[in-house]
């Protein structure tokens, strides 16, 4: 009584329900009656008397305690009792079985791949049916590169039809591992009868072996090569077309080799083929595993097996991660084309776009520990990435925007930030978008806007150029990644509005709210920093869902999570909102904190939105302000004006080292209400003396440019605080009073306060004489 798993249902109750429905159903069957598909497994003496197993298998094979495990735990699985089907599962486990064991149960009649895969997905049956799938599959490894046995069926296969046919079901099983055996048979003098046979064997094959084909035409015997090539052509895979064209292309090709590489093209492809570079049937092959259209890597599997030809010892297959097969070949291609081709420059940048794909795929590897034939000695990924220059560059980050791939993006913008120069970023002066670094400024990702501001003002311009305006914003909203995180709230109902914003403000956010659709945009202009819109389906003025697509077109707001407080009365269905704007979710609109908090964190995972972590933050918004303090200094292009207000209020419950940062680059830009701003900071004894220090010291440098702007309390608190004992403090306080450029009867004031030995106190007059 087997029930596919998408009849079983999801809940524990119904299952309960099920069970009991197939418990009375047994209940009802006459006494001995056994369902065909779940016989009872032989007895132990029966299975020694008979040589097979519960599971069909030769006791030989399988041992029949093993067997009868394996047996049953199928038969409870089919029965939905996932907890008695685990145990035996844990069971056969604990007996450290050997992968070919497994690989034959899981073949075997009763079970089937199919089933095992489907038990991988029962959440109640825990990680053993995986832990089973991962020994079967290493079984099946084991089975297809098993040399002996490949080399004893590419000789059967010249011993008759019937022996051929056998031999040729087993090839199959091993697909491209046959390839290395194959190619030792067809350079065997000794084998000369059974070249055709094994050339017949590959062509049936087909698909599995060309990849490894095609990097055996790296070898130096001509003779083998042209098999190899006329295999290939009847074979007719297309994606063979790249190589047979680089052989027809090299002028070091023999006469023979390339008339059997034309022919094998043409076997292929039309004559029209015959026009296109090898280069461009390359970079069309590149992007076509770029993109993962050319299915190669194994899902299931942790690592594929790739092949290439090693001079000198011959072709050979090693285990790649299988997450970054196909970059690793993408790669291959690019290379290929810059072999056929030197001048295929577009290789280059493909190329960098692979390998960097290929690490953020992987996290934890580099590109030459992923690809097990490149040298232990290859450069790092960030030595190609600023080497082949800002030209491929440009292209890398111009593809990674319109893919849209974030690390890469991210990366490539990284890499230009020390290899730009102003000279080509004006080359994209002349349109309405701009280079691919100032279309970065707006991508919704923020890590790759902050790379792309800090690439553009590490180029100092001095020319102005297409989005100049948008680097200082951007700046500023990596200088606020210091500030606590913000909402926005949009509620016309006033309890409603009051209550979330008092129990959101009590959850550790800062909350500005709104009344309307208007009110909302222009304060979403002014935050800081915005992490979260939570608006209600009674917004007016402007409507929520109008108010929500404007936000979307803003790339500051493109990717923020937006809770719909959906009330009943809601003019726009809530379901049409999520199905038409993304990262939108609908919520009561009495959900509590915790609630939208989840919400929140949900739409984040689903936009793909990775939070910089605290340390991240902090270094990206102290970077900010060391950038924006090198704008300020330059005054060319770029203005550090822009960032005024976030800078003033970056003074306040900022880490020390950033607020110091912040300090040098007001400094740059002085104004009164900098000046006292400074003042303030420097004035205020609950600061650290690092922070008051650099306070004083900026408020120094600024009143150099503006004068005395400050309050008369706060001089008379500067020079109060030069007569304190800390001589730091002190001295920072004195240079600040000598750049306010006081009276100068305030000189003479300190000196003869702080600079005369003090005086004896005069002597009191002597009594008057009595008369």
């Amino acid at each position: 009584m087997f029930m596919p798993e998408v009849l079983l249902p999801r809940n524990h109750a119904a299952r309960g329900s099920l069970l009991a429905v197939l418990t009375a159903a047994a209940l009802l069957l006459p006494a001995g009656f056994t369902l065909a598909q779940d016989t009872v497994e032989p007895a132990p003496e029966e299975a020694a008397a008979t040589g097979f197993g519960a599971a069909g298998l030769p006791i030989s094979a399988v041992p029949a305690e093993l067997q009868a495990n394996w047996r049953m735990m199928v038969h409870y699985f089919k029965l939905a009792r996932f907890d008695l089907a685990t145990d035996l599962g844990q069971q056969i486990l604990a007996t450290n079985p050997e992968p070919a064991m497994i690989l034959a149960l899981a073949e075997s009649p009763s079970t089937g791949y199919d089933l095992l895969v489907k038990m991988v997905h029962i959440e109640e049956m825990g990680d053993i049916p995986a832990r089973l799938l991962t020994l079967a599959d290493e079984g099946a490894r084991i089975r297809k590169t098993d040399a002996s046995r490949i080399q004893a069926n590419l000789l059967r296969l010249g011993n008759g039809p019937r022996p051929y046919f056998l031999a040729l079901k087993e090839l199959r099983y091993s697909g491209p591992y046959i390839v290395p055996h194959a190619l030792a048979v067809l350079q065997d003098p000794g084998q000369k009868d059974l070249v055709p046979f094994v050339v017949r064997a590959l062509v049936e094959i087909g698909q599995p072996v060309v990849l490894p084909l095609l990097r055996a035409l790296e070898t130096p015997n001509e003779q083998l090569r042209e098999t190899i090539v006329r295999v290939l052509g009847d074979i007719r895979y297309p994606y063979a077309l790249p190589a047979l064209k680089a052989i027809v292309e090299n002028p070091a090709t023999s006469d023979s080799l390339k008339s059997a590489a034309t022919d094998a093209i043409l076997k292929i492809a039309d004559e029209s083929i015959l026009k296109t570079p090898a280069k461009t049937l390359y970079l069309d092959l590149a992007e076509k595993y770029y993109y993962d259209k050319v299915p190669v890597a194994d899902p299931r599997q942790t690592t594929t097996d790739l092949f290439d030809w090693v001079p000198g010892t011959g072709l050979l297959y090693r285990a790649a991660p299988s997450k970054a097969v196909h970059d690793i070949l993408a790669s291959r291609a690019c290379s290929d084309a810059l072999k056929a081709d030197p001048g295929a420059l577009e290789a280059v940048a493909l190329w960098v776009s692979a390998v960097m794909q290929m690490e953020a795929e992987l996290g934890d590897q580099s590109a030459r520990q992923a690809d097990p034939f490149l040298p232990d000695t290859m450069p790092s990924v960030d030595f190609f990435a600023t080497a082949v220059g800002q030209q491929h560059l440009y292209k890398v980050l111009d593809r990674a925007l319109r893919d849209p791939n974030t690390v890469v993006a991210a990366r490539a913008c990284r890499a230009l930030e020390a290899v730009a120069n102003e000279e080509f970023l004006t080359l994209y002066g002349q349109g309405d978008v701009g280079s691919p670094l100032v279309m970065a400024l707006t991508y919704p990702d923020q890590r790759v806007r902050f790379a792309a501001a800090f690439a553009l003002a590490a180029i100092r311009p001095h020319k102005e150029f297409t989005g100049a305006g948008k680097v200082v914003p951007v700046l500023s909203e990596a200088l606020n990644l210091e500030a606590a995180k913000s909402l926005l709230l949009v509620e016309p109902e006033a309890d409603n509005r009051n209550r979330l914003q008092a129990s959101l403000k009590d959850a550790g956010w800062f909350v500005t709210t709104a009344q309307t659709g208007n009110e909302a945009l222009s304060a979403a202009r002014a935050m800081p920093r915005i992490d979260a819109v939570l608006i209600s389906s009674r917004t007016r003025d402007t409507s929520h869902a109008d108010t929500i697509a404007m936000l979307r077109s803003d790339y500051q707001t493109a990717m923020t999570p937006i809770l719909v407080l959906s009330w009943p009365d809601d003019p726009v269905k809530a379901s049409w909102l999520e199905s038409k704007i993304p990262f939108v979710k609908a919520v009561d609109p009495a959900a509590e904190p915790d609630e939208l908090a989840a919400g929140i964190e949900a739409l984040k995972t689903q936009a793909g939105s990775i939070v910089l972590d605290a340390d991240a933050a902090r270094k990206t918004s102290l970077n900010a302000a060391r950038v924006l303090k090198d704008i300020a200094v330059d005054r060319r292009v770029l203005s550090a004006d822009r960032a005024r207000q976030s800078l003033l209020d970056g003074l306040v419950n900022r880490p020390d080292e950033l607020v110091i940062a912040i300090l040098g680059a007001l400094a740059e830009i002085p104004d009164a209400e900098i000046a006292r701003a400074m003042a303030a900071v420097g004035l205020d004894a609950q600061r650290s003396k690092p922070v008051r220090v650099a306070a004083l010291v900026a408020l120094a440098r600024a009143a150099r440019t503006i004068g005395d702007t400050l309050e008369p309390g706060q001089v008379a608190a500067l020079q109060a605080l030069a007569g304190e004992g800390d001589d730091e403090l002190r001295d920072a306080a004195g240079q600040a009073l000598g750049g306010l450029d006081l009276d100068a009867s305030e000189g003479a004031k300190l000196i003869l306060r702080l600079g005369t030995p003090p005086s004896a106190p005069a002597p009191a007059p002597a009594p008057a004489e009595t008369k």
